[in-house]
């Protein structure tokens, strides 16, 4: 199998996710219940989106800007496997002149987070530090696996570097680790910076609207509530 996903990296030069999905009605023969398949998948593509676009933080504004493309954190599945139940996936881009993939920063921070599994402490703290949308989205992915009884495993590999990661998630790991982060209100705050305009402020209700302005983009408008 190590060899089907690198042959399909190179044919198809992209980067080339197998996802495994092990439910209960697939441990005897090889089917899922739709109802698995999707929650699964999207739960996957979802971590992979936020992921994205956590890793570009730290990347310089011209850089980012070039880079930040909904086809570079966007899958498509064009195949099934056994072995479980083996999705084969697809990044939407194509990989650059080297075979570089931009989903790689992605998938690089999902198998740090991964890696940890079975440390609970560990996962916490790499949580902490990635906050926000990409630390819900685990934990959504967490729920998924003990709810629906369901370990996952993936492996992904870019016409680059054709050496397939491997990274699993089994139940008792995801069950101790759902408990661990379940009340952890922390992990969904994310600090954001905006630069604009105050252009509604409520003192009756403590709700704000600002208009910021980035270069090169239309303006956009942000709302909140300020605590009481």
């Amino acid at each position: 199998e190590e060899d089907d996903i690198i042959d399909e990296a190179i044919e198809k030069y992209k980067a080339i996710v197998h996802y495994r999905l092990n439910p209960p009605e697939a441990r005897s023969v090889s089917k899922i219940s739709v109802e698995h398949l999707v929650l699964g998948l999207k739960a996957f593509q979802r971590l992979v989106k936020y992921a994205f676009r956590n890793a570009l933080k730290n990347i310089d504004e011209a850089t980012r800007k070039h880079i930040d493309t909904v086809e570079n954190h966007t899958l498509h599945a064009f195949a099934f496997s056994e072995g479980s139940f083996t999705v084969h996936l697809e990044c939407d881009a194509v990989a650059d002149a080297v075979g570089y993939a931009e989903v790689a920063k992605a998938l690089q921070r999902i198998d740090l987070v991964a890696a940890s599994v079975g440390d609970p402490e560990a996962t916490l703290e790499i949580l902490r530090n990635n906050r926000g949308h990409f630390a819900t989205a685990y934990r959504d992915l967490l729920s998924f696996v003990v709810k629906t009884k369901t370990p996952i495993s993936y492996e992904w590999v870019m016409p680059e570097s054709l050496h397939p990661t491997w990274r699993s998630l089994p139940c008792a790991e995801a069950e101790v680790l759902s408990t661990v982060l379940a009340n952890r209100e922390e992990l969904t705050c994310e600090e954001v910076t905006l630069d604009g305009i105050v252009i509604k402020a409520d003192t009756r209700t403590n709700t704000w609207t600002l208009r910021a302005e980035e270069a090169g983009k239309k303006s956009r408008d942000y709302s909140g509530r300020c605590g009481d």
